[in-house]
């Protein structure tokens, strides 16, 4: 059967909507209709036309409906059904509006804003809970089913407009008797290759640590906008056997020295040394959420802060991957990171200036490109490739500022300018206490705030953000070769209502 187009029957289901297809199936969004007009949106898997009719691969969906079967978790995507039209299997699946967690990182590199410490805290501890309860799920009679994930990825991550947290994606999980079938299988390695463990890498069978070293892998990532291992196929596994990690202090200055130790000991490369258990992870992370305010509430905050727009107009869809086995040294091109951008400013009170040793230049606020309402998160070969003209052209521009800088001979200058054009220049920021402060979409610090920073061209600008839960963040533009002193007072945010949790509606077809 070919496969159908957009609006077409598939079934008792009208696909709506192709959201993405991999080697083995194709995802797409659709609609149960029910009597007296009632209707369900879900998500439909089906293995391709070409895969239908191979026994392994058919084999994988029903093990994998199978065992999604018995996964009720409110953090893991429900599987409601396996079934069969013509000489093609599906899955239906819960549809969750929102975006992935990759999508929202490709974003967040391409406005220059790195998730807050409480919504990274809030969300990984939400998957910790979701795998300590997978991992620790039972048959029948009692017997441990040993589940591991083996593809905790923030393509597998749902983030829900509502705020909540949604992991996706066992398909490549397996019970312990499942595990030991597939050792014969050499020079194949499940998942993909950034995210898979030490002893994955070195050709060990894996357990629920080496899920626990997956998930410390995102959280790092969420908090440093970077991807952790990356390179050619052979490299990222070198990379993955050796446990290459960047002090998290490094990648983000600053940032909670309780939160490093959490995110260093879930990344050790001896399964010995981390957390043995994801209980633990969630204990090790619930006073971390509690100080830095992370719930669903400040999950949405987040959603509008990098995607104003967006939030408002919350007609998003689903995005699954759906990936193949991974042979080991496959190659696949690296991700280019977007040069960031300056967010748009928002609303808030006047921000006083009072220039040190000169009169500042007049500051611009320095606006994100808004994009008409309904627009998706650009997909990330897009970001990449606007990355790399980015990319090329801060070189150029690099290029020339400094040969503006070069010493010149104008009429009037005198004979010190160019020995005062290398001084550093002094930023000092006051307002509202314990905000965070960002220069160029960097984090710098939290108020009160001296810097010492190089002093650039006449006229250059440094984008300036400050912001703070529970308050409207600033933005502008200041002057980079002028001594500044500024306070900056944030307007506070009117409190959200709660939302209204009533009882699950369980599937009624």
């Amino acid at each position: 059967m070919p496969p159908s187009a957009e609006g077409e029957s598939f079934g008792r289901y009208r696909l709506i909507e192709r959201l993405g297809s991999g080697g083995m199936a194709a995802v797409w969004r659709a609609v149960v209709d029910g009597p007296q007009g009632f209707s369900r949106e879900l998500v439909i898997k089906r293995v391709l036309p070409l895969r239908s009719h191979e026994p392994e691969f058919v084999q994988l969906l029903i093990e994998e409906a199978r065992l999604s079967a018995r996964l009720r978790h409110p953090s893991i995507v429900h599987v409601y059904e396996l079934g069969q039209v013509g000489d093609e299997y599906y899955l239906a699946m819960e549809y969750v509006e929102g975006a992935t967690l990759a999508a929202l990182l490709l974003r967040c590199a391409a406005v220059g804003h790195p998730v807050p410490l409480g919504v990274t805290c809030f969300v990984i501890s939400e998957l910790a809970a979701a795998l300590a309860y997978a991992h620790e799920l039972r048959d029948a009679d009692g017997r441990p089913l040993e589940i591991v994930h083996r593809d905790v990825t923030p393509s597998n991550v749902m983030v829900a407009s509502s705020g909540g947290v949604k992991l996706l994606d066992f398909g490549i999980a397996r019970a312990a008797d499942r595990i030991r079938d597939e050792r014969t299988r050499a020079g194949v390695l499940k998942g993909k290759l950034g995210y898979v463990s030490p002893e994955q890498a070195d050709g060990l069978p894996p357990d629920r640590r080496s899920d626990i070293f997956a998930l410390g892998v995102v959280m790092y990532e969420c908090l440093t906008n970077a991807r952790l291992f990356q390179g050619s196929g052979m490299d990222t596994l070198k990379q993955v056997r050796e446990a290459r990690v960047v002090p998290l202090t490094t990648r983000r200055p600053g940032v909670d020295r309780d939160v490093s130790a959490v995110v260093h000991r879930m990344l050790a490369r001896d399964p010995k040394d981390r957390y043995q258990r994801c209980e633990q992870v969630v204990a090790a992370l619930a006073p971390l959420v509690h100080r830095f305010q992370g719930d669903a509430g400040a999950v949405r905050e987040f959603l509008k802060e990098i995607d104003p727009e967006r939030a408002e107009h919350t007609a998003t869809s689903i995005q699954l991957r759906v990936d193949d086995v991974i042979p080991v040294g496959a190659k696949r091109p690296a991700p280019v990171a977007a040069e960031p951008v300056a967010a748009e400013p928002v609303a808030a009170e006047p921000v006083a200036a009072k220039p040190v040793a000169a009169k500042p230049a007049a500051a611009k606020p320095v606006a994100a490109k808004r994009r008409r309402p309904g627009d998706r998160l650009l997909p990330w070969y897009v970001v990449a490739f606007a990355g790399g003209i980015s990319l090329a052209l801060a070189v150029v521009l690099v290029m020339v500022l400094h040969r503006s800088d070069a010493p010149r001979a104008p009429a009037a200058a005198p004979a010190a300018a160019p020995a005062a054009a290398s001084a550093p220049v002094h930023l000092r920021l006051d307002g509202t206490a314990d905000a965070e402060v960002l220069l160029d979409g960097k984090t710098v610090g939290r108020l009160p705030l001296a810097l010492e920073l190089p002093r650039l061209a006449a006229g250059a600008t440094r984008a300036l953000t400050v912001r703070r839960r529970g308050f409207r963040s600033v933005s502008r533009a200041i002057a980079a070769d002028q001594d500044l002193e500024l306070t900056i007072k944030l307007a506070a945010r009117p409190a959200a209502p709660a939302p209204a949790h009533g009882p699950e509606i369980e599937n009624p077809f």
